[in-house]
């Protein structure tokens, strides 16, 4: 399931998510502008990168 259609499924069952997206990037980075991920409670989504940036970002 892409994210858009993970998050239109979280918004019908009315499930509160979080949506990160990179809006920004300089130097070597493992992700560009535009990667976004979704986040519940208990799953995410997609990926802004991995590693312990996105482990700040969950």
């Amino acid at each position: 399931m892409n994210i858009f259609s993970k998050m239109a499924a979280l918004s019908a069952a009315r499930t509160p998510f979080v949506w990160a997206t990179v809006t920004d990037t300089g130097g070597s980075t493992p992700q560009l502008a535009g990667a976004s991920m979704a986040v519940t409670a208990d799953d995410q989504t997609g990926t802004v990168g991995g590693g312990a940036f996105e482990l700040r970002v969950v």
